[in-house]
């Protein structure tokens, strides 16, 4: 697994969403959590709650362009 994904589009937080109550904030991760469940994380949310990237721990959520549809990290 690459430490990096393509994305149709950006989703948000969740952690910001569920725990906070702050809608509308980029991830940038998908990633598992200190916790243990996974969460789609901000920068901010994933330093504190992230465990790291690559095969079991997350990925970078990069965002596909409208000209570039097999784009790959």
């Amino acid at each position: 697994m690459s430490t990096s994904v393509v994305v149709p589009a950006i989703p948000e937080c969740d952690i910001h969403r569920h725990v906070h109550g702050t809608a509308g904030v980029p991830a940038t991760v998908d990633g598992k959590t200190t916790r243990g469940p996974w969460a789609n994380m901000c920068d901010d949310c994933y330093m504190l709650h992230g465990i790291g990237l690559g095969t079991g721990r997350g990925q970078r959520l990069i965002l596909r362009t409208t000209t570039d549809r097999k784009a790959t990290p």
